[in-house]
């Protein structure tokens, strides 16, 4: 079992996979004037203001989604937007002409 401690409260000890619950639950509790803020590069990072810059340079998540994103920009080449192809115009009397589901009457 993976226990984390909370950003928060250092006394909170869960487990990882109910990290998230107890953060919505612990964030309520704090109060308004509090100096924690989000990671941009993951949703289950708070830090202190003061601390952000250099949680942001050693962000695990953040070399994650730089790779993925040189990756992508790398690979951008093989994807390409779909082709529009024209409709095809029929003019009104090869409308007329053809025949309608409304004529029929079904089977014999």
């Amino acid at each position: 079992m993976n226990r984390v401690t909370c950003p928060f409260d250092p006394a909170h000890v869960v487990e990882a996979r109910k990290l998230q619950a107890h953060l919505i639950k612990c964030k309520r509790n704090l109060p308004t004037n509090h100096d924690f803020v989000q990671c941009d590069f993951w949703h289950l990072h708070y830090v202190r203001k003061s601390q952000l810059d250099s949680h942001v340079a050693n962000c695990e998540h953040r070399l994650e989604k730089e790779a993925f994103k040189i990756t992508w920009e790398s690979e951008a080449s093989k994807f390409s937007q779909p082709k529009l192809l024209p409709v095809e115009v029929c003019e009104p009397s090869e409308i007329e002409d053809q025949e309608s589901w409304e004529s029929t009457s079904g089977p014999a």
